[in-house]
């Protein structure tokens, strides 16, 4: 595994560390890798779009997609007190696709600051180079919660 993800990955579990978030840049040619990516991270790979499926009232066709519920899926993530410590949440890309630039960036401030203290290292697995989808990085590798692989 890429010594970068590494260290990133042991940043974020330093003992009184209070976000446990990261972002995970891969080419979007290894997305569908999220299974072994995962495997060699020792983290349950948790498909966000799955989730909001099942969410999806039988009546109807829409999960009603925006930021509170994106965030409630995540935060959900985050507190699972079963299965891996770590978490690599695959599909958000296709979520964010879904709302405007204001949500997403609400999202995107949740992930980062909004889920201090939870049970889980969350690890955000997003495509490199889907800027339109992706939060400013600077702020994210200056507190080295972004890596690429």
């Amino acid at each position: 595994m890429h010594e970068r993800v590494l260290k990133m990955i042991e940043n974020l579990e330093t003992p009184g560390n209070r976000l446990k978030t990261g972002l995970l840049l891969v080419p979007p040619s290894r997305l569908a890798q999220a299974e072994e990516i995962a495997a060699r991270l020792l983290a349950d790979v948790e498909d966000i779009a799955q989730i909001a499926r099942n969410a999806v009232p039988q009546a109807s066709r829409y999960a009603g997609l925006g930021a509170s519920r994106i965030g409630q899926w995540l935060d959900d993530i985050s507190q699972q007190s079963t299965g891996q410590k770590r978490a690599l949440v695959v599909n958000l890309d296709l979520l964010l696709a879904g709302v405007s630039e204001s949500e997403r960036a609400q999202v995107w401030y949740h992930v980062r600051q909004g889920m201090p203290h939870r049970r889980r290292v969350v690890l955000v697995l997003m495509p490199d180079g889907a800027e339109h989808l992706l939060p400013p990085l600077q702020e994210w590798e200056k507190t080295n919660r972004c890596a690429r692989l």
